[in-house]
Formats: C-alpha cells, structure tokens, sequence
C-alpha cells in the first residue's frame, strides 16, 4: 500500500515536472519567434520566408505582416528580382523592428519602382547605424526605410498658375513609384553620410503621400531630411513629423537639413505640399544650412513648389568641435533654406511658428522665418517666430533678394531680435 501512495506522489511530481517543461518551451517560442532569431549579425533577414501572400496587382498585393516578411522584399529588391519590380505592397499589421540593424529596401542601382500603401500601420524602431569606411563618398549612402525609389514617369509641370497642379499630379501618381500611409515611431538612425531619411534616402520620380515621423532621431552628416533624404521630380503631400522628434547632423556634419526634405536636386519638377514640420532641426556647423521644411535645392532641378506647408519646430545652428571661428555661409530658416542657381523655385501660402535661432557660440551667416535666398517667387507667406541670435544678417521673411526675386503679399508678426547686424522684416538685402 505504501509502494502505491509512493508511485502516486512520484507521478505527480513527473506530471509537474514535465508540466513546468512545457511551460518554458512554450514561452521560450513566444519570446523568440521568427522575427527575433531571423536576425543575424544585428540585421534583419528574411529567415525562413520564401514568398509573399498576394501576386503583387493592384487588386491583390503583396501582403507584409512581419519584420522578417519586410526584409524579404528588401532582398528581393536589392537583388533586382523581376517578380517584385515594379508591384504592389501593403502592411496588414504594424510592423515591429525592435531596434536591429535594418538594410534599406531599394539602392542606387536597383531602386524599389512599384507602389507601397502602408495602410496607416507603425513601423516600430527603424535602426540605422552606418558608419563612413575610409575612401567612401558619403553622397551615395541611400539610407531610410527605402535606400532608392524610382520610375519611368516624369512629370512636366506641378504648378497651374499659383497654385498645384493636383489634377496632372494625381494622374501622374498612377504610372509612378509611390510610398503611402505609413507611421514611424522610435526611430533611431546615426549615419556618418549623406542621403538620408526615415522614409526613403533618394526618391526619384516618386509621389510620396501621408507619412508621418512621430518621435526618435535621425542624424547624418547632412544633405538629410526627417522624411526624405533628396527629391528629384518627385512629390511630397500631406507628409508631418511630430515634436518628439529631433532631426540633425552628427558632431561633425555641416550640410543641410530639413525637417521634412533635406534637398531637392537633380533635374525634375518637384513639389513638397500641405506637410508640416513640429520636430526640432538643428546643424552643427560647418557650412551649411537648417530649415523646417527643405534644406535646400541644388543642381539647378527645372522647378520646385513648396507649398501650404508649416512649420512649428524650433531650427537652430550649433557649434560643433570642429568649429573654429565664425561661418557666414550658414543659416537656419523656417521654410527653405536656400537655392544653388539660376532656377524657378515658388514659396506660396507657407508659415513659420518655429524659433530660429544659433547657439550663440559661434556667428551664423542669416536667420530668417522663411528663406535665406531664392530665384523665383515668395507669396502669401507670414512669419509668427522668433528670431534671435548672433548672425550677420536677420529677417522675418527672406534673407537676400536673390535673382529678381518676386514676393508677394508676405507679413512678419514675429520678433527680429536687433544689435550689430542687418535686420528686417521682409527682405535684409536687396
């Protein structure tokens, strides 16, 4: 009898045992599922996916759930594979990078040309961390959640008048590669180079529509935006980032920055519309230049609209510990920074609220509401910010007429600060 109730209490204690063993697999696959262990070497990897759901139509996309799914197409991508060229992608879920390494979907030589509607899910915790090799040409590092997009279609105008051209540019869109819908939250990207934003780093021929950046970092050398990193005849609308996100350039950068774009350049017609920037902007000097919306235009594109877009976030230049002396190249402004050439650029129905200021340890070239300088046309544009610090010059709408510059209808309501310096309300030089 006691040998019975001895091989009772025995079975039990196996029983549980083997129970609490159970309980530490079932969590141990819960805990690290395919997403987690797919990743090697601290970059995501498509693991043990081998297609997508869905054949890549309009009417039935590819469909993406995971992080493992998404870096698939990014190999797909990359390597130029025909199935994905050119298709249609959709998020069906929020997608989770949890920090690791990620290897942008698209490059300069095979850029992603198809159509991704992110459904308004979160890419959670995009991490870039990329560090310049010896010899590399820090213009060519393609960095965002997309390194390159591209297509086919060009568009010939994006103004009508004063005002979009939306009819051209949403019949346009179909026959583009575009990027939509999509939410970014905990980004993290630090990248010694160029071409860089959360989004996509060189967009080409893209329309890119409701994206919004609502907190983390991004930090390059330069020639970066919060959203897109270059825009060549492409067209931003309806883009925000939000005031838990800061975007800049590391210690040693000195190119320009934008809230939304960092530069337009390449030729192209190109348009950044209704988007608004609340992230705070900042450089550190070198030579460059900070703005809330776009950093600057550069090699001469055929036009660029910016327009109906606002800026909330402070812009600011600072010292870094290269500085030595003063830079009167620099400029941080609350729209756009400024233009390199002889080309049409229009500023319409755009606002300023962001302070814009320098960290008062070194002198900056100008400090302006909307512009530093432009060819082409101001209109209907009002500064509410404040601008203060020590710059050569200051003013509430533009720093220089540059080029016959045309402006209409603009109004400073904000604070120039005063002292040893050129200062204005509209215009600091003609």
């Amino acid at each position: 009898m006691n040998g019975e109730r001895r091989m009772e209490k025995e079975n039990k204690v196996l029983f549980a045992l083997m129970l609490a063993v159970f309980a530490i697999v079932a969590c141990a696959f819960i805990m690290f599922d395919d997403e987690d262990v797919s990743a090697t070497d601290g970059e995501w990897s498509s693991g043990s996916v081998t297609s997508l759901s869905g054949d890549g139509t309009e009417s039935n996309p590819y469909k993406i759930g995971t992080a493992n799914e998404l870096a698939f197409l990014a190999e797909k991508i990359n390597a130029g594979e025909d199935k994905y060229v050119g298709r249609h992608y959709v998020l069906v879920s929020d997608i989770n990078l949890a920090g690791k390494e990620w290897v942008p979907i698209g490059t300069k030589d095979m850029p992603f040309k198809g159509v991704f509607d992110g459904k308004n899910h979160k890419i959670v915790g995009l991490t870039i961390k990329y560090m310049l090799p010896e010899g590399g040409n820090a213009d060519k590092m393609y960095k965002g959640l997309f390194g390159a997009t591209s297509s086919d279609a060009v568009i010939d105008s994006v103004l009508n008048g004063y005002e979009p051209d939306m009819l051209k540019i949403l019949d346009w869109s179909k026959n583009c590669a575009v990027l939509k819908n999509i939410v970014f939250t905990d980004v993290g990207i630090s990248v010694e180079g160029q071409t860089v934003g959360a989004l996509v780093g060189k967009a080409t021929n893209t329309y890119i529509d409701n994206i919004k950046v609502e907190g983390g970092s991004l930090k390059t050398m330069g020639n970066s935006g919060g959203v897109v990193g270059f825009l060549s005849g492409s067209v931003v609308i309806n883009v925000s980032t939000e005031e838990k996100y800061t975007v800049g350039t590391v210690d040693k950068g000195g190119y320009s920055i934008g809230g939304i774009v960092g530069a337009v350049r390449d030729n192209g017609n190109s348009a950044i519309i209704n988007s608004t920037n609340n992230a705070k902007v900042e450089v550190h000097i070198t030579s460059a230049s900070a703005a809330g919306i776009l950093g600057n235009i550069a090699d001469e594109p055929a036009s660029t609209l910016v327009y109906g877009c606002v800026n909330n976030g402070p812009v600011s230049i600072k010292a870094n510990s290269h500085t030595n002396g003063n830079y009167l190249n620099n400029s941080a402004t609350g729209i756009v920074g400024h233009s390199n050439g002889q080309f049409t650029t229009s500023i319409i129905n755009c606002t300023n609220y962001g302070k814009i200021s320098n960290d008062g340890s070194i002198k900056a070239g100008s400090l302006a509401g909307i512009s530093k300088y432009t060819a082409g046309l101001i209109s209907g544009c009002v500064n509410y910010g404040e601008i203060v610090g020590d710059a050569e010059i200051r003013s509430g709408i533009i720093s220089h007429n540059y080029m016959n510059l045309v402006i209409r209808n603009c109004d400073n309501k904000g604070t120039v600060a005063t002292g040893d310096a050129i200062v204005a309300d509209i215009i600091a030089l003609n």
